[in-house]
């Protein structure tokens, strides 16, 4: 069985498209609370599956994934998406998890809920983020792409790429950036796009077209990656907030 799973999809991509740094439609947000934000970052990746012993036979969906971050005073909260069967994309109910730390510390802790009373596991925060929250690698404009298109409007634009060098069954052939001036937060795709283009990288699609993989010897479909951040309204804020007061003490 072969599983073309995101974590190992996405350190393709960084290479391909000479990635550095991530992690995440510009929506208006309405908080509860002055001094609590959050993002959602959103995530869709293709999973394909080529069963052993069916003539290459190939199953082919779509897998979401959703991480919270949320931001009070100085600390910074993740909350990751529970586990997941990876064949049938069915959540497992509280498996969810907890990560918090002040902003530029070099450690966090991990809880299992927010009513979890123990002092958390320790962690380093940047190799946590990377392995668990999709922030080892960000969107620059690959080099060896070629600029197509460009849609203007008042406040937000769209750019799209076609890759003239394919250089492994991981690398997309054409990429589409959404850029918008709706979104002001610190996160960020690229922060050098950001300043460039003066205005925030919300969206990115990266498309494959249907075509023969050498590596696995099978057909693969068409299928696309995106990335897309969304600031929204906290529905439960005031039970964040209590979580981030009870645990602001021991993360110092």
């Amino acid at each position: 069985m072969l599983i073309n799973k995101p974590i190992a999809t996405m350190k393709a991509l960084g290479a391909a498209l000479i990635v550095a740094i991530l992690i995440f439609s510009g929506c208006r947000s309405i908080y509860k609370s002055e001094g609590l934000k959050g993002i959602k970052v959103i995530v869709n990746y293709p999973v394909v599956i080529m069963n052993d012993g069916l003539h290459g036979a190939v199953n082919f969906f779509n897998l979401k994934d959703t991480v919270w971050i949320f931001y009070y005073n100085n600390t910074v909260l993740y909350r990751l998406s529970g586990t997941r069967n990876v064949e049938t994309d069915r959540k497992i109910l509280g498996t969810e998890t907890w990560f918090v730390y002040r902003k530029k510390a070099t450690h966090g802790f991990l809880f299992n809920s927010m009513t979890d009373s123990s002092k958390g596991l320790k962690l380093p925060v940047d190799s946590f983020l990377n392995n668990r929250a999709y922030a080892s690698a960000n969107f620059d404009i690959p080099s060896d792409s070629l600029y197509e298109r460009s849609e203007n409007k008042l406040d937000n634009f769209v750019e799209e790429y076609f890759v003239k060098i394919v250089h492994s069954d991981n690398y997309p052939d054409s990429i589409y950036y959404y850029f918008t001036k709706n979104l002001n937060i610190d996160y960020s795709f690229s922060r050098k796009m950001d300043s460039a283009k003066k205005m925030k990288l919300y969206k990115i699609r990266l498309l494959y077209n249907e075509g023969f993989s050498p590596s696995y010897k099978i057909m693969l479909p068409k299928r696309e990656f995106l990335f897309e951040i969304r600031e929204e309204a906290i529905t439960n804020s005031k039970e964040i907030e209590i979580f981030f007061e009870r645990v602001k003490s021991q993360i110092k």
